[in-house]
């Protein structure tokens, strides 16, 4: 629900850039700028009254890209990820309630799986799984409107592929030494 709740939070943490780009004033919200002073980069904008508004920049040198606060999937990747967490949390649920059950006895535990399957109890996990598809779906979609302004970046700055990128995966892959904590999660490689 955190997560969820967090999708739109007015007090994120993210770096406020403002730069003049061939003599065009570009300003807005970056979760991190790693750029400096006189680095080539590309950015993607959209004009708002009196200037450009950055959605995402990138340095083709080595790959960095620093993105609006929560943009880092297309939405295959987005959907992909949600069923993914989903998956996970619905089959950890479930081997938890199993433990639990095995903890008290063997026979406990099959008297009651044999009480969810043949006594019409099975609902009660298969309640518990749909749930979680239902929450998992909801924050699916509150998600995409970042989803979509991360597929128009990806599209404006012609990177590879750009319905199917997933920064914070490409990142890991990328990591180097000199990256800072922030690097995989904020600002990334493509």
């Amino acid at each position: 629900m955190s997560v969820a709740s967090n999708a739109s939070a007015a007090d994120e943490e993210a770096d406020y850039v403002e730069f003049e780009l061939e003599g065009n004033l570009i300003k807005g919200w970056l979760w991190r700028s790693p750029f400096a002073n006189g680095d080539y980069v590309e950015v993607a904008v959209e004009w708002q009254t009196g200037h450009y508004e950055v959605f995402g920049v990138a340095r083709p040198f080595d790959k960095t890209i620093a993105m609006y606060p929560h943009c880092s999937r297309a939405k295959i990747r987005h959907i992909k990820n949600s069923v993914k967490w989903w998956l996970v949390i619905a089959v950890g649920m479930q081997v938890i309630i199993s433990a639990g059950l095995l903890s008290i006895s063997w026979e406990t535990f099959i008297e009651i799986w044999h009480y969810m399957l043949f006594e019409g109890a099975w609902w009660l996990p298969a309640g518990l799984t749909a749930a979680l598809a239902i929450a998992a779906g909801s924050m699916t979609k509150q998600w995409m409107p970042f989803v979509k302004v991360a597929e128009k970046v990806f599209s404006v700055l012609e990177l590879p592929n750009s319905k199917n990128i997933d920064l914070v995966k490409s990142s890991k892959k990328q990591r180097l030494t000199q990256d800072t904590p922030e690097f995989g999660s904020m600002y990334f490689r493509y």
